[in-house]
């Protein structure tokens, strides 16, 4: 049985697990992000790096490479962070160059909202299917396509910024500054948003904009069907190109899945082709927050074969 390290580099922290051949998890780690510079996100990832070889030692496992999945835009042919909003790196930081040499250890380094889209392909709810998308919704949405057991990344490693899909023309500004992005309409900011709008000013959360809509509060409830019309708009843009077998959704927001299933579905409806919309099964995703860890797991016990 072979043996490698997953890693989930966040803003937040930095998660990672030893992760058998069979995706099972052996030992986890996770340490705060320091995010000032690259260096000490360099460090902070090598924290965790460290724990997990020392329990890999304790274990008797030995380790054979390391999969790292970070915020993009990055270059995985070059192993080089190229530029992310969220992770204070320099720009064109190679990462997986530092990583090898401060491990020894072959590298691998991919977008995180891809190896999230591949975990879920291999062991969740995408297994055993063709072609997997996959959104994470959440502070940003992260998006994956995996065709053929292989991630769609584009032709220089930079393609399948699915929050960037345009759902509102002149909309709300995203984070990179672009109009009307699908990742400004559906993630955690613009929940927040219309809460204190239509809710109340209390708003901090969109856990509580779900409590209210779950106890009928017709403000909550409205929020939660603007969300779901602008992932139906985003997804029937999806079904249209790439043709799934299954759409899998994940992230803190995917709690709130019944209140914004109806006009998701309705959405979809009116968008994609009907007879295409027919052949995607789109549901809760299955790994939770360890999708990354073990679809980064997934691409470095590739890498040894």
């Amino acid at each position: 049985m072979s043996y490698v390290l997953g890693i989930d580099l966040g803003g937040q922290s930095c998660k990672g697990a030893i992760v058998s051949d069979a995706g099972e998890i052996i030992a986890r780690r996770e340490h705060p992000t320091d995010n000032v510079n690259g260096e000490k996100i360099l460090q902070s990832i090598m924290k965790v790096i460290n724990d997990l070889a020392a329990d890999a030692k304790d274990k008797g496992i030995e380790v054979a490479a390391v999969g790292i999945g970070s915020p993009g835009p990055l270059d995985p042919h070059q192993g080089v962070i190229v530029a992310t909003p969220n992770l204070k790196f320099e720009r064109n930081y190679p990462l997986r160059e530092k990583l090898v040499g401060l491990t020894g250890l072959s590298v691998v380094l991919e977008n995180d909202a891809n190896v999230a889209a591949y975990g879920e392909a291999w062991i969740g709810g995408g297994r055993g299917k063709k072609v997997v998308v996959a959104l994470t919704l959440g502070t940003g949405i992260g998006g994956g396509v995996i065709i053929g057991d292989k991630i769609f990344n584009g032709a220089y490693g930079l393609g399948a910024e699915l929050g960037h899909i345009m759902v509102e023309p002149d909309g709300r500004a995203c984070n990179a500054g672009h109009q009307g992005c699908f990742e400004a309409h559906a993630n955690a900011k613009a929940i927040i948003d219309w809460g204190q709008e239509l809710v109340g000013p209390e708003i901090e959360n969109p856990k509580q904009v779900q409590e209210r809509a779950e106890a009928g509060h017709a403000g909550a409830i409205l929020v939660w069907n603007r969300v779901g019309i602008y992932l139906g708009r985003a997804l029937g843009a999806l079904i249209d190109i790439f043709n799934p077998d299954v759409i899998v959704i994940s992230g803190k927001i995917a709690k709130a899945w019944k209140l914004f299933e109806p006009k998701m579905m309705e959405e979809i409806a009116l968008r994609a082709f009907s007879d295409l919309a027919a052949q995607a099964e789109i549901r809760p995703a299955v790994l939770g927050e360890d999708a990354g860890i073990i679809g980064a797991a997934r691409l470095a016990l590739n890498a040894q074969l």
